[in-house]
């Protein structure tokens, strides 16, 4: 199995999304899929299909997608440098599952994705 210490990119998710998919789901789902966000979003990444190669870099930024299969959940992620920026959570029937870029690998081990997802320090 891959891991994300074999891929150098960074996962950045503001509060309001990562609320946003954890309030939708039951909370220890929640905590679950941003965990796994955080960790297998750089692994879909790197799978997904490259079909186009820049000579240069672009003049804009491809907005790729991904989807969660066992939450019903699709994310919105664009490529700056090193970091995958997550714009937009939403959501989809398992009955018609939408065609993406990347589908996440299916949950096996509950602790590599609940340990990865630590509250942040706010400044009081």
């Amino acid at each position: 199995m891959e891991t994300a210490d074999k891929h150098d990119d960074i996962v950045c998710m503001c509060r309001t999304l990562t609320d946003k998919l954890d309030y939708s789901l039951s909370p220890m789902d929640g905590a679950i899929a941003i965990g796994q966000v955080n960790v297998d979003l750089p692994i879909v990444h790197s799978r997904r299909n490259r079909r186009l190669s820049w000579p240069r870099l672009p003049s804009s930024l491809r907005v790729y997608t991904a989807r969660i299969d066992w939450a019903g959940v699709g994310l919105d992620y664009v490529e700056h440098g090193s970091k995958l920026h997550v714009i937009d959570i939403w959501y989809f029937s398992s009955d018609n599952p939408p065609a993406v870029d990347g589908v996440f690998p299916e949950v096996e081990d509950f602790d590599r994705y609940v340990t990865t997802c630590s509250p942040t320090d706010d400044a009081d």
